[in-house]
């Protein structure tokens, strides 16, 4: 027992993170399952011997840590980028240059998405009228 942590425990963040890093690199959600399933993967070799739900609940744990990670780790950089257009915005404001500080304000609300278009979904509705 490593850290307070079981076997299994350990086996399992093993497996997840080659998960993540096939999904990363491209692998389709199938194609990962079909490999798995022929025992193809030297990190994990008895996976034909698995039973295939619990091999889609492996590979969809690990795309939906993925698509967390990546959210993360864009609302960071998108944070950063806020950050230097602010501190580019401060200089041009103390310059008193307003036409690139109002291009820096449009770069900050598209950073931001509140440039982008509202969409409107409409419904239509139709009515069969029977005269008699």
């Amino acid at each position: 027992m490593a850290l307070g942590f079981s076997k299994e425990d350990t086996l399992r963040g093993h497996r997840l993170k080659y998960l993540r890093k096939e999904i990363i690199s491209g692998q389709s959600r199938w194609s990962i399952k079909q490999k798995l399933l022929n025992g193809e993967y030297d990190w994990w070799p008895e996976s034909k011997d698995v039973d295939p739900k619990r091999i889609g609940e492996y590979i969809r744990e690990a795309a939906e840590t993925c698509m967390y990670e990546t959210q993360v780790a864009r609302d960071e950089a998108k944070s950063v980028h806020l950050e230097r257009y602010l501190d580019l915005y401060r200089k041009c404001d103390a310059a008193n240059d307003r036409s690139t500080a109002r291009q820096i304000l449009s770069d900050i609300a598209k950073l931001m998405g509140l440039n982008e278009k509202e969409t409107l979904a409409i419904e239509t509705t139709s009515y069969r009228v029977k005269l008699i």
